[in-house]
């Protein structure tokens, strides 16, 4: 689970100014923070998921490679899909 960012008053400040308090660029500038904060645990998860593959292709078991590939398909679809 992540840690969750509270802004100071100075950062939500600077973020009005430079917005100037549109809702829509406000609403894009969260969104945009959003995506930068999950991409690091995503790419994590592949890294996990790559590394379990790896593993499981060491050991010669194909159903736990197969499990492996499937998790990493499940992350991509729902990281293409939130994406859009």
């Amino acid at each position: 689970m992540t840690e969750q960012h509270t802004p100071t008053e100075d950062q939500i400040a600077t973020v009005i100014e430079r917005t100037g308090g549109d809702p829509r660029k406000l609403a894009i500038a969260y969104l945009r923070a959003q995506k930068r904060a999950r991409d690091p645990e995503v790419y994590a998860g592949f890294m996990g998921d790559i590394t379990d593959l790896s593993i499981a292709t060491l050991k010669g078991s194909v159903p736990e490679a197969m499990r492996a590939v499937e998790r990493a398909e499940r992350r991509v679809k729902t990281q293409k899909e939130v994406s859009e």
